[in-house]
């Protein structure tokens, strides 16, 4: 099993950033039955401290190496698991929760390129990471590709399959500390 931080750019060689965190073990092996622990320590290097700040963490697992047995072919398929989880560093002391962060998100149209799109403004010190966005117009709903909205900052979301202005609920869910959803319903701006 290997593991390692990054800050979520594409093709960033994870080397190559200067992250605050340090992981133990970064490298370790896994027997059957069996489990590891790690430990990601922060390094006290400067982060913001006014708003959340996201990292990933990032964990392969690589299945051992299989030996043939005297006779046997070794055609086999092995598989190997790549399990990214959102890491947020929280400063002490920001105004609010992360729970009012995501119930009091912004919600409004906006047109870009011929496509419509829902904006969501989040305007707390905290992440919102949304799984789940519908939009409710007139007894339709429409699926939306959800996103996480950054703290002081937004992000737009684009509706397939309705062109003409939306006056509508958003039906999102998001994410809490504890892993849970929360479902919530707001209206366009």
């Amino acid at each position: 099993m290997q593991t390692w931080l990054d800050d979520g750019r594409d093709g960033v060689d994870p080397q190559e950033l200067k992250l605050p965190f340090v992981i133990t073990p970064p490298v370790s092996r896994i027997d059957p039955q069996k489990g590891q622990s790690l430990r990601i320590t922060y390094m006290g290097s400067a982060l913001p401290q006014d708003r959340e700040s996201l990292f990933w963490f990032n964990v392969l697992e690589i299945p051992p190496k299989s030996k043939a047995k005297e006779g046997e072919s070794l055609n086999q398929l092995q598989l190997a698991f790549r399990t990214r989880i959102k890491l947020f560093f929280r400063p002490d002391g920001l105004k609010g929760t992360p729970g009012d962060a995501a119930a009091n998100l912004k919600w409004s149209q906006k047109k870009e390129d011929n496509t419509l799109s829902l904006f969501a403004q989040n305007d707390s010190a905290y992440n919102v990471s949304i799984s789940n966005v519908k939009l409710k117009v007139g007894g339709k709903e429409y699926t939306v590709d959800s996103k996480s909205v950054l703290p002081f900052s937004g992000v737009s979301m684009p509706v397939k399959g309705l062109s003409n202005n939306i006056n509508g609920t958003v039906i999102y869910s998001t994410i809490n500390d504890n892993g849970g959803t929360n479902k919530r319903e707001a209206k366009i701006d």
